[in-house]
């Protein structure tokens, strides 16, 4: 109310206002004026009082007040009835920039004004840099890079060659006088037609393609003049003239050679001399018969005289000369053949008839005609082949109840007898198994001794199984079960585990397909502790750096850090999702929360929300002065370029922060990079 107060002598005053009812007014008399701080106090809707400071009726005084001591705190007015004195006092918050003050140099980042004077005082404040007058020098040098040759020395005298478009040293700057013939010698002889036999001469200063002949012709060689040709190996033609020094070849003909038969026994001095041309028959009808056969017996060849003289034949042909009294020399079956052209002996094919009358002894492993001999290949003929014994092993004679019987060797006997397979038929491996009866899984089971599990065969399209239990793995390659990637069902199927090159995904109600998460996860098993720095460190260092590898695709993740020994100073610190990695990252949304104050103490959470990797905000939640500092992240983001992340964060104040056991970070992939949805949305 608006009070108006006028002094009434001894009276005291006289206080006028204004009541809480409209359009009335209230008179305060008092019997002394109001003490200093004393306030007016209404004690009804026509009447106020002075009262000391604060009171409000019977109401007492608090000894307490809220101390403020964070900045941007809203004002209340409060509900309590308690009073505050008159000299109360707030109090203010702990100075924030005490140390920044104090400190030498409280923005490392920048420089000082010192630092700067003495960058520009100083004779070389570029050591790593070149300076104007080294350029200088190196620009008037004649030769400022003396380990390299000069362009100008290239295809120079004393300098180096040069490379001409096809990269090869141009032929104007070899020198290869003396080491090959010129270019014009090889181009002619080049272009001379390839003749067998010919030689390639000098003719008259010029190179020519020569025939034998012609060399003989341009040589001047005359048939006697053999002079120089050193020693005579194969000679062909006609030989006329005397030949002096040892042939040491093979002489092909001898025509035109001439000379006693005296002479030529002595010049075929090994006595292998093998006559291969047609030999004229001899026609006397007087020395053969209508065969051929000799039957003049005045016939005989004598050492004597190269005559035939006739005589009867007897006895055996012998081979020596002049006489028919000693034995034929040796030769081979090859060369029996050849002499033998009416096939009546054969060696080595055909057949042998007749019987056996020498002493080859029967053997003692086979009966019949086979000799003592090892029978390598197929018993042929019309004389059957009887086994008695294998390798030493009694083997049985066959009867006619031996049919569909196979041998089988039984060792407490030492033999071979005849035995029926149990259950009959052929055990083959060239046909299938169609040959057999129709046969049920009961019945294949029967014969099988070592499988696993009972009931039906299993194939491998749409076979039902009951309770199977799977093998355990190890670690070898392709010893757990897997599945292979493929095209999902048109309409997923109730109970159906599928997977395509992005995700596995199963059904629990029909048609509406979902994805099973793989989840990528990593947890602090031991504390770590950061570089006192403010730059982006990796959360997790086990395994080392933290990284993660991830193909392309659409991911979701979540994260709950909680770090401890952090700056007093107020602050906390920024969150990046790929830090230094590798992967490439598109489409990223999440919502980071965090509080700033100790553990077991309700603080205000708040965060913030990003559409990059990097929080550029100098703080992930409010700043506060605590040095406990925990904070969540979930989201989404796609790798469009596959590569690696490295979940990391950065401290706005410097210090040796440590990263509590526990905390994680894990995502899993949802889907390719156009994923829109899984499931059976309409």
């Amino acid at each position: 109310m608006s009070v108006v107060i006028n002094t009434l002598g001894d009276k005291g005053y006289v206080a006028r206002g204004i009541s809480s009812v409209p359009g009335e007014w209230v008179e305060i008399v008092e019997d002394a004026l109001p003490e200093v701080g004393d306030v007016l106090t209404a004690t009804g809707p026509y009447a106020a009082c002075w009262q000391p400071s604060g009171n409000q009726g019977s109401n007492t005084a608090s000894d307490t007040v809220v101390t403020e001591t964070a900045f941007g705190n809203s004002s209340t007015a409060g509900i309590l009835t308690t009073y505050s004195r008159g000299d109360h006092s707030h109090g203010t918050p702990t100075n924030p920039v005490t140390a920044h003050e104090a400190a030498s140099d409280p923005h490392p980042l920048y420089t000082l004004s010192t630092e700067l004077v003495a960058h520009e005082e100083a004779a070389d404040p570029h050591p790593v840099y070149a300076l104007d007058s080294d350029l200088s020098s190196h620009i008037s040098a004649s030769d400022p890079h003396t380990g390299y040759q000069r362009e100008s020395e290239k295809g120079a005298t004393s300098g180096y060659a040069s490379l001409d478009a096809g990269g090869k040293v141009p032929l104007a700057q070899l020198d290869y006088t003396g080491l090959q013939p010129l270019d014009s010698d090889l181009t002619t002889i080049a272009g001379l037609t390839a003749t067998t036999n010919n030689f390639i001469a000098s003719v008259g200063s010029a190179w020519a393609s020569l025939t034998p002949a012609q060399v003989k012709t341009t040589l001047a060689i005359a048939n006697t003049d053999v002079s120089g040709l050193g020693t005579l190996s194969t000679q062909s033609g006609t030989f006329s003239g005397t030949s002096s020094g040892t042939n040491t070849g093979d002489q092909t003909s001898i025509a035109g050679i001439q000379g006693t038969k005296a002479q030529f026994d002595t010049a075929v001095t090994d006595g292998n001399f093998l006559y291969t041309g047609d030999i004229t028959q001899y026609t006397d009808e007087l020395a053969q018969d209508a065969c051929g056969a000799m039957v003049d017996t005045s016939l005989v060849y004598t050492d004597l005289t190269p005559l035939l003289s006739r005589a009867a034949l007897s006895g055996a042909v012998t081979a020596s000369a002049g006489s028919n009294t000693t034995a034929l020399g040796s030769f081979t079956t090859a060369q029996l053949n050849t002499a033998l052209s009416d096939n009546d002996i054969v060696t080595g094919g055909g057949t042998a008839t007749g019987t056996n009358t020498g002493d080859n002894a029967v053997n003692s492993l086979y009966s019949g005609l086979v000799t003592n001999a090892t029978h390598t290949g197929d018993a042929t003929g019309t004389t059957a082949l009887t086994v008695v014994k294998i390798q030493g092993k009694d083997f049985p004679t066959l009867s006619a109840g031996d049919d569909n019987k196979y041998p089988k060797y039984v060792s407490a006997s030492n033999a071979f007898v005849m035995t029926t397979l149990a259950g009959g038929g052929d055990a083959l491996v060239a046909n299938p198994l169609s040959q057999f009866a129709s046969t049920t899984s009961a019945q294949l089971a029967g014969v099988i001794s070592d499988e696993t599990g009972t009931g039906v065969a299993v194939f491998n399209i749409s076979p039902s199984l009951t309770s199977p239990v799977i093998a355990a793995g190890s670690a070898s390659a392709n010893s757990w079960p897997k599945l292979t990637a493929g095209t999902l069902l048109t309409t997923a199927e109730d109970g159906a585990i599928e997977m395509d090159a992005d995700c596995l995904y199963s059904c629990t109600d029909a048609g509406n397909r979902g994805v099973i998460p793989l989840e990528h996860i990593i947890r602090a098993d031991a504390t770590r502790t950061f570089t006192s720095n403010t730059t982006q460190q990796a959360i997790f260092n086990a395994p080392t750096n933290g990284t993660l590898t991830l193909e392309t695709g659409v991911y979701m993740f979540d994260a709950l850090i909680h770090m401890t020994a952090m700056s007093a100073t107020s602050g906390n610190g920024k969150f990046s999702l790929a830090g230094a990695g590798t992967a490439t990252l598109g489409a990223i949304l999440y919502r980071a929360f965090g509080a700033d104050a100790a553990n077991d103490v309700l603080g205000t959470m708040s965060g913030v929300h990003e559409v990059i990797s990097t929080q550029t905000v100098a703080n992930l939640s409010t700043a506060a002065i605590a040095t406990v500092f925990c904070f969540s992240v979930h989201g989404t983001f796609e790798v469009t370029v596959a590569g690696t992340i490295i979940p990391s964060f950065a401290q706005t104040t410097a210090a040796a922060a440590v990263v509590s056991i526990g905390s994680y970070f894990r995502c899993n992939r949802v889907g390719s990079t156009t994923m829109t949805n899984v499931g059976q949305w309409g």
